[in-house]
């Protein structure tokens, strides 16, 4: 826990360090952020001349970077940060575990700011359990950190839009700034950091659409659920081998991603939650890797292709709540993997497949809340149990006969 806000070291007044300091941070911040004192980088500039305990050299190469962090760590409200703020004295003087703005420490063990072999910061990675207390707008000084390939800021209450700035960091390749307050649109322009190859931006209340120019990235995860995105998929984004893809929870609209559906390198593929119309595709048959797949609550049409029964790594399917007719094939026999599966509140109609009697892995079976016919054979009720490879959910229609269901509706 940090110490009580009076322990805070006083600024010294101006000095000529003061004004040696600004000579060479201006060109990165500008003058006149230095005109008003409470700005983060004031309060940065006057640590680094007349607190800071290191008192590195006008003319260290590490100054200018000790400089962004001191901003970094002002316009994230430090003083209030959950652990490590330069008042706690529980952090230690380990790499990674060290007080911000500390004693003599160098910056590279500052609590989570990684460094490479010359003392280059290449990572600010705060993956911290329920958050950091990071408060406050993310400041265009850490555009200056030229070196980072990881930006790792989930569960805070960082605001303000998104800043275009992160697209000019070369080696940028993973984005995590989920879970925090972030506004306004996604910008266009991170698709400059050309190496960007993971973008959590999922649980902040971004609006818009999605950046028709994340197409030319080498997206692997994109995650932006829980957000009031709207629009489709570009169809650029039929270009990238992404693996996972977490989308729902948003106001996308439209028919079902062709540019999604059909990939053969995405495993993880949440969509449930919006207001995507139409049938699902049958080029989800090439979908060789796919083994998680949500598309609960979206208004959809038609029944289950049968191509759905060539994507034979599926482990989770939940189409509930879709409007989905037809029979129930007896093609699920080839989804042998399956461990959870969720076909409830939808009109399908007929009687329970047979092929449902070698899904053996099942944990989850729900078909409530559809017209169907028939009986829950003897072979599933034997499934029953509470181990973790049992089947300990299953639910059916009352028009059904089960002899071991926990739910009829």
């Amino acid at each position: 826990p940090s110490l009580s806000p009076s322990t805070i070291p006083s600024a010294a007044p101006t000095t000529a360090r003061f004004d040696d300091v600004i000579g060479v941070v201006s060109a990165l911040s500008g003058t006149d952020v230095f005109q008003d004192q409470s700005s983060p980088q004031y309060e940065a500039a006057e640590w680094i001349a007349n607190i800071d305990e290191l008192r590195l050299p006008i003319d260290s190469p590490r100054l200018l970077q000790r400089y962004i962090l001191a901003v970094f760590y002002f316009a994230m409200g430090g003083d209030g940060w959950s652990q490590c703020s330069r008042l706690d004295a529980s952090c230690v003087d380990d790499p990674g575990r060290a007080a911000w703005l500390a004693g003599t420490t160098n910056e590279c063990t500052w609590f989570s700011v990684r460094c490479d072999d010359d003392d280059v910061v290449n990572q600010l990675f705060f993956a911290v359990t329920f958050g950091n207390n990071l408060v406050g707008e993310l400041p265009v000084e850490v555009s200056g950190l030229t070196n980072l390939n990881t930006i790792f800021l989930a569960d805070n209450k960082i605001r303000g839009t998104i800043p275009a700035f992160l697209g000019d960091l070369s080696m940028l390749s993973t984005i995590i700034l989920q879970e925090n307050i972030f506004s306004g649109t996604i910008p266009p322009l991170l698709a400059r950091a050309s190496l960007l190859g993971t973008i959590y931006v999922g649980a902040n209340s971004l609006t818009g659409q999605i950046p028709t120019e994340f197409g030319q990235l080498p997206l692997t995860d994109f995650r932006v659920e829980r957000n009031s995105l709207s629009g489709n998929i570009p169809s650029s984004f039929r270009n990238i081998s992404l693996v996972t893809a977490e989308i729902h929870v948003n106001n996308f609209s439209g028919t079902l991603p062709d540019a999604l559906f059909g990939s053969a390198s995405l495993a993880s593929f949440l969509l449930h939650d919006n207001a995507f119309t139409g049938p699902i595709p049958t080029t989800i048959g090439s979908m060789e890797s796919l083994s998680e797949l949500e598309m609960q609550n979206n208004p959809l049409v038609g029944q289950l292709p049968e191509e759905l029964f060539l994507a034979t790594a599926l482990t989770d399917l939940d189409v509930s709540f879709c409007n989905l007719n037809g029979t129930l094939s007896e093609s699920f026999v080839n989804l042998t993997s399956l461990r959870n599966l969720d076909l409830s509140n939808n009109q399908f109609s007929g009687t329970i497949p047979r092929a449902f009697n070698n899904l053996t892995r099942l944990n989850t079976l729900l078909l409530h809340g559809n017209p169907l016919s028939g009986t829950i054979s003897q072979e599933v009720c034997d499934e029953k149990g509470t181990r973790f490879f049992d089947l300990q959910n299953l639910t059916a229609p009352p028009t059904v006969s089960c002899t071991c269901c926990d739910l009829q509706l």
